[in-house]
């Protein structure tokens, strides 16, 4: 379980960054945490 900020941005740092390449919408590292605390 996602039970961190820490965790949080051990995820985002290990999202594949070229995979969002594509998307207009750019997610920034931030953005992911912020996403990813939303979440739990």
């Amino acid at each position: 379980a996602i039970t961190s900020k820490s965790d949080c941005r051990e995820i985002a740092e290990s999202v594949n960054v070229q995979r969002l390449a594509n998307n207009p919408r750019q997610i920034t590292q931030d953005q992911l945490v912020e996403i990813l605390m939303s979440l739990r």
